[in-house]
């Protein structure tokens, strides 16, 4: 078992610059990142006798990342009267570098839902209509009171919250092997447990390059209609509310899979010694056996990497004379 605390300092990072300066960032050494957590490796043997073997490797890492400086600008933090109260190191928003947070933290408008056909009126306030996304709206001081006594909301940074991150804090494996007399038998599972990733798959907005324009579908494609009132999926071509478009939305990307399952067999020695040969096995692997994820929601192929995963069979044979 490891228990770390590792801060890294004066980092190569890209810091943002004015505008009035010509350029976006400029490359130096700044900041601080720490990163701590602790990692346990078991390896046991459960049984073990002349006929039957049984081995066990687990692995479990838990670390957490947290930004601690970045360029060692402080602003002044007022209260509502105006009042000077304290000063603190400014965040890097442009990058999405946050002081107190990890480097992959995601931060950004939170989608809460669909709008309804019985929400048509409150989904005309935003801009909307029934199937498309509700975008919560946090900061509400700076939403426009109109003449009539209606209120047109406004949405900007004030409205983003941390939604989590794309790294995943927790990771685990498990193997197990067993012998039987001439029989092996192994199988390995792993799992990557709290990244999360943002898409706007959920909108349906790519009817018009691909899916139902070409009569094809890359992946299981749900919306938003009258017969099926979803409500995490939108409309066909929806749209997010006044100035965010294509508001994405935050997928639990965690998993379990079961990555190699092998069987083989050794031909006994005095078959194989008979053609003077020292080892005859032939075994048989299965690859990217089966996946469990945790968002349901998740269509998009493969959960881990985002593209395809094939699963593999292979049928071999190890000989040695």
């Amino acid at each position: 078992m490891d228990y770390y605390i590792m801060p890294t300092h004066d980092m190569i990072m890209s810091q943002s610059l004015p505008d009035f300066s010509g350029f976006g960032s400029i490359t130096t050494n700044l900041g601080e990142v720490e990163n701590k957590g602790f990692e346990i490796s078991i390896n046991t043997k459960n049984i073990a006798n002349q006929n039957f073997t049984w081995n066990t490797t687990f692995g479990y890492s838990k670390y957490k990342n947290t930004i601690k400086h970045l360029y060692y600008t402080f602003v002044d933090q007022l209260d509502a009267k105006g009042n000077l109260i304290s000063s603190k190191e400014a965040d890097d928003v442009s990058n999405g570098w946050f002081i107190g947070q990890p480097i992959s933290a995601i931060w950004n408008y939170k989608v809460t839902g669909i709008w309804q056909v019985n929400e048509i009126e409150e989904a005309a306030k935003y801009g909307q209509r029934p199937g498309d996304p509700k975008v919560e709206n946090l900061y509400t001081a700076d939403d426009i009171q109109n003449a009539d006594g209606t209120t047109t909301p406004v949405y900007n940074n004030k409205d983003k919250t941390f939604l989590g991150q794309t790294a995943p804090p927790i990771m685990w494996s498990l193997r197990n092997d067993f012998t039987y007399k001439n029989f092996n038998f192994s199988f390995n599972m792993y799992s990557y447990w709290g990244a999360k990733s943002m898409s706007g798959n959920y909108l349906n907005q790519n009817n018009s390059t691909s899916g139902v324009t070409y009569n094809t579908n890359t992946y299981e494609r749900e919306y938003w209609s009258l017969d099926n009132p979803s409500d995490f999926y939108g409309r066909l071509d929806s749209k997010g509310p006044a100035g965010i478009t294509a508001p994405q939305r935050v997928y639990d990307r965690s998993f379990i899979r079961l990555d190699n399952v092998t069987l083989g067999y050794s031909l006994p020695k005095k078959l194989i010694n008979a053609w003077k040969m020292e080892n005859l096995k032939v075994y048989a692997t299965v690859r990217n056996v089966a996946v469990w994820k945790k968002d349901k929601n998740w269509h998009y192929w493969d959960i881990e990497t985002g593209g395809i995963a094939p699963r593999i069979y292979t049928l071999g044979v190890n000989v040695t004379f």
